[in-house]
Order: C-alpha cells, then sequence, then structure tokens
C-alpha cells in the first residue's frame, strides 16, 4: 500500500470513529499533491515534512477541544507506526465556513 493511502485510512478510520459530528476531512499540502518525501527510518519510514489535513464541522459548537485533538493525534500516529510510517501530524479543525472565508492564492 502506497504511503499517501496508508496515511490517509489511517486519519479516516481514527477521526470517523472518535468525531462523531465530523463532516469532512481534506487533505491538504505537499501529501495531497504527491509531493511528500519519505526517508528510511528505524521503524521504517518516515515523512519529512508534515502531514496536514482539515477537519471540517458544521458548526463551531462541534469543534474538538485541544486535548481532544491531541489524543486523535496520538491515535493516528499509533496505528501508523505500527504499519511503520512515521509522521508529524498538523491537523486544522473548521468549520464549513472556512470555504467562503479564504482567498484565492
Amino acid at each position: 500500500m502506497q504511503a499517501r493511502q496508508q496515511i490517509s485510512r489511517a486519519i479516516t478510520a481514527v477521526c470517523t470513529a472518535r468525531l462523531k459530528r465530523l463532516d469532512t476531512i481534506v487533505l491538504t499540502g505537499s501529501l495531497a499533491r504527491d509531493e511528500a518525501s519519505f526517508e528510511p527510518s528505524e521503524r521504517g519510514w518516515r515523512c519529512a515534512g508534515d502531514v496536514e489535513f482539515l477537519l471540517v464541522f458544521a458548526k463551531k459548537k462541534f469543534l474538538p477541544a485541544a486535548e481532544e485533538l491531541k489524543t486523535i493525534s496520538d491515535a493516528i500516529n499509533a496505528r501508523l507506526c505500527s504499519g511503520g510510517l512515521e509522521c508529524l501530524l498538523a491537523p486544522t479543525v473548521v468549520t464549513r465556513n472556512y470555504f467562503t472565508q479564504i482567498k484565492p492564492h
């Protein structure tokens, strides 16, 4: 299985199981563009950059607390490490309104 697919599946599995009000997950950054770099590590492979993704919720009141987000990131990392991947996760929580407010570049 490709690293991108393995990372995407781990994020999806953990987030959908733990975040009941989650609307969408959007993979962003170099991994989404198929430009991510990986290097050998003691456990298998390490992502040279961070893994950026958006967790989209309908309303601000549904956003997870920082501690919950850390617990979720730890669970994703544990799943990835068991598959031989080390990644620095960079999740960002947003509401649907985020997409109407960002400026194109």
